[in-house]
C-alpha cells in the first residue's frame, strides 16, 4: 500500500500519466481496482461486523450501535455495487468515511463528542513526548490508510461508470448497425 501510495505522489510530482489508459486503474500490487475494492469492502465488513459485536457489550449509548450499523450497510452496498455494477451504489461508502473521518477529527481534538480527545492529554504529552508520538501515529496512520481506500473507491466507481458507458455506446452502435441491415 505505502509503494503504491508513494508512486501515486511520484507521478503526481512529475505529471507523469500511467504508462497506459489500464494502469491507472491499478493499485496495491498490480490489483485491479475493482477487484481490490471487492477485497477491501469484504475485509472491512468483516472487521466492522466482528467490532460491532464487541462494542455492544460496551457501549454507553446506541450513537456507537448505530453507527456500526449505518457503516456495515455502506459496506454491504458497496460489495452489490461491486458485484452488480452499479456505481451509484458506491456513494453511500464514500459519504459515510467523509462523515466517520470528519467526526474522528473533530473528537481527536475535542470540538465535539466526549471529553476523551487528544487534548485532554495535552500536559500528558508534553511531560512524555513518547505518548504524544504513538497517539499522532496512530490517527494519521489511520486517516492515510483511509484516503488510500477512498482513492481505490473513487477509482473502481470511476472504471465502472467507463465501463458502464463504453457497454450502452456498443449497444448503440449494434442498433443503428441493425438497423442499417434492415433498411438495405
Amino acid at each position: 500500500m505505502l509503494v503504491s501510495l508513494v508512486s501515486l505522489l511520484i507521478n503526481w510530482r512529475t505529471k507523469k500519466g500511467p504508462a497506459s489508459p489500464e494502469d491507472y486503474y491499478k493499485c496495491v500490487y498490480g490489483f485491479h481496482v475493482h477487484k481490490a475494492t471487492f477485497v477491501l469492502s469484504l475485509l472491512y465488513l468483516t472487521a466492522s461486523a466482528l467490532l460491532t459485536g464487541t462494542l455492544m457489550h460496551m457501549a454507553q449509548n446506541d450513537f456507537v450501535v448505530i453507527s456500526k450499523g449505518v457503516e456495515i450497510m455502506s459496506y454491504i452496498l458497496l460489495i452489490c455495487g461491486n458485484h452488480f455494477d452499479i456505481p451509484w451504489l458506491y456513494m453511500p461508502y464514500m459519504i459515510v468515511f467523509l462523515i466517520y473521518a470528519a467526526y474522528l477529527y473533530l473528537t481527536a481534538f475535542q470540538i465535539i463528542g466526549p471529553g476523551n480527545g487528544l487534548m485532554e492529554h495535552w500536559d500528558q504529552f508534553r511531560a512524555v513526548p513518547e505518548q504524544a508520538l504513538q497517539a499522532s501515529i496512530s490517527l494519521f496512520s489511520q486517516t492515510l490508510s483511509g484516503i488510500y481506500v477512498l482513492w481505490i473507491v473513487f477509482r473502481s466507481w470511476q472504471y465502472l461508470r467507463l465501463k458502464l458507458r463504453k457497454v450502452q455506446e456498443f449497444k448503440e452502435e449494434l442498433k443503428a448497425d441493425k438497423l442499417a441491415i434492415k433498411n438495405e
